[in-house]
């Protein structure tokens, strides 16, 4: 039976200890770990050694990156080899897990703030490659969990957690295959939503739970939520404490001060830098997202409802930067 393989990319010396502590633990779920210092990665006489290493990320199914404080072997690609290994993976869309060392992870601040300072000495980092490296990834739009960790257990019981998640969605997306199956067979006959309504009306069926079966899946609020938010993934809730655990996984917080008696609303804050008059200054990006109160019941629960009656302003999105105060730096 083929199970899945997880390649491991990091440098080796300093973190080869939570390289074998993540592959002891990945072998005991009984999958593949793929770890270069273990001969795992076949090597060619056509190519540069590099070169089969990003070949096997193409052949793995999840990538598991870790970032240190040393920046390792330069690839002929520009960046280092681990570097090249998760940008191949982003590429080739894998499934990706990130986690940085949380000295390094807090030290990318400073850096942030320091950017044209270049006689600034990193006490974490032996290259700010790194931290460029890490600006690069925190500025992808999809697939760029990134996690923090002090000790390899706190990777392992993250990626245990995310793994039994990958596993709870695909029982999930299996339980509703005869739903994609009459949705693809409306589709091929031209048949609306509320064609279909109406002919289960007649049938004298249940009216609310088919009604609710068919039309909650296709909400059109998933769609206006996804290209809101920029992302790729399936978006399914029921209700409005899913969406808010959901909102959350993405760093968004309550917004209390948008949120009323017709609408909720959640806020996330990140660090970005700007070019202000030719120097990089750090700023606040504010983004605020509000739901109407209206596209659920007095329970919580999300009301079914077709594509024709949907409205734009069912969602207000949007985005301000703001100028750090002196309280918010980190020195």
């Amino acid at each position: 039976m083929a199970r899945p393989r997880v390649f491991i990319s990091s440098t080796f010396y300093d973190l080869k200890h939570v390289r074998a502590d993540i592959e002891r633990f990945v072998s005991e779920l009984g999958y593949d770990a793929v770890a270069n210092e273990r001969g795992h990665i076949p090597y060619g006489s056509q190519e540069a050694l590099e070169e089969y290493c990003y070949k096997e990320v193409g052949m793995t199914d999840i990538v598991v990156s870790i970032i240190g404080g040393r920046f390792g072997s330069s690839s002929s690609q520009g960046g280092s080899i681990s570097q090249v290994e998760l940008k191949t993976a982003v590429k080739l869309s894998k499934q990706i897990y990130i986690f940085i060392d949380s000295d390094v992870h807090s030290e990318l601040r400073t850096y942030k703030f320091n950017k044209d300072n270049e006689g600034v000495k990193y006490a974490h980092v032996d290259n700010v490659k790194i931290f460029e490296f890490i600006e690069e990834i925190e500025a992808l739009k999809i697939n760029n969990a990134i996690f923090s960790f002090k000790e390899s257990s706190e990777i392992i019981e993250i990626l245990r957690e995310q793994f039994a998640g990958i596993f709870q969605q695909l029982l999930r997306v299996q339980s509703r295959q005869e739903e994609v199956r009459l949705v693809e067979s409306l589709k091929s006959t031209s048949q609306s939503l509320e064609d279909v309504v109406k002919f289960l009306k007649t049938q004298n069926k249940k009216d609310g739970d088919l009604m609710a079966e068919i039309l909650l899946p296709s909400h059109p609020l998933f769609s206006a939520l996804a290209e809101t938010l920029d992302v790729r993934h399936r978006i399914y809730f029921q209700n409005l404490e899913e969406l808010d655990r959901y909102l959350k996984s993405l760093n968004f917080e309550d917004d209390i001060i948008l949120t009323s008696s017709e609408n909720v609303a959640w806020e996330r804050a990140r660090h970005v830098a700007v070019r202000v008059g030719g120097k990089t200054e750090p700023r606040m990006r504010i983004e605020e997202l509000s739901v109407s109160r209206s596209l659920f019941s007095e329970q919580g629960d999300l009301k079914p409802m077709t594509q024709s009656a949907w409205s734009n302003d069912y969602i207000v999105f949007g985005r301000r930067l703001a100028k750090i105060e002196p309280d918010d730096i980190p020195f």
